[in-house]
């Protein structure tokens, strides 16, 4: 039996580029663009865990399932998380959603941002043999 390891692959360039302001996006200070991504990355064991639980309960006999989402969300001035939807996703799991969504509100941002701001953040699940 083959054993498989579970990647989630991150595009953060992409994640980068769709951190805006509301407003005028030249304005948005580095360190809480760095501060996000910063936090996204410590939380990718996290999400990989809830991609792993989609793999398990999948059909054994069937491909396995890969695919993209977005993860959306707004970050208030205060620095809290909130708004969070998943969308585009090519994996329809409820439960997948909900715990990527679980870890986007964990988020905890030491740089707060002077101007509410709207993250689109792309992932991208594969199995990795």
């Amino acid at each position: 039996m083959a054993k498989h390891t579970v990647m989630v692959k991150q595009v953060w360039l992409a994640a980068l580029i769709a951190i805006a302001t509301v407003g005028c996006s030249s304005q948005l200070n580095p360190k809480v663009k760095r501060d996000i991504d910063h936090q996204l990355r410590a939380k990718r064991g996290h999400i990989e865990a809830c991609y792993r639980s989609l793999v398990k309960k999948a059909d054994k006999s069937a491909p396995k399932p890969t695919g993209k989402l977005s993860l959306s969300f707004d970050v208030l001035t205060s620095g809290a998380i909130v708004a969070i939807e998943v969308k585009d996703s090519q994996l329809a799991d409820q439960a997948l959603h909900a715990c990527v969504m679980a870890q986007a509100k964990a988020i905890k941002l030491a740089h707060k941002p002077d101007r509410p701001l709207k993250v689109h953040y792309p992932v991208d699940f594969a199995v990795v043999r």
